[in-house]
C-alpha cells in the first residue's frame, strides 16, 4: 500500500491557488520567506521543492 505523494497532498492541505500566490509573493519580495513558511507550514528545502512542483523557480 502506498502512502501517497507528500507534495500532491499539499495541494489539498494548503491549497494550490493559495500556495502559488504566497510563493510568488515571497519570491517577489512582497512578503518575507519566514512569513511564507508560516502561512504554508512548509520550510526550507520542502518549501522550495513544492514551489518547483507548482512550476515556480525560487533560485
Amino acid at each position: 500500500m502506498s502512502g501517497g505523494d507528500f507534495y500532491n497532498n499539499q495541494n489539498a492541505r494548503v491549497g494550490k491557488y493559495f500556495a502559488t500566490h504566497i510563493i510568488s509573493a515571497a519570491k517577489g519580495g512582497e512578503i518575507g520567506f519566514k512569513e511564507a513558511y508560516d502561512l504554508t507550514g512548509l520550510y526550507g528545502g520542502t518549501f522550495q521543492t513544492y514551489a518547483e512542483r507548482l512550476g515556480i523557480r525560487i533560485r
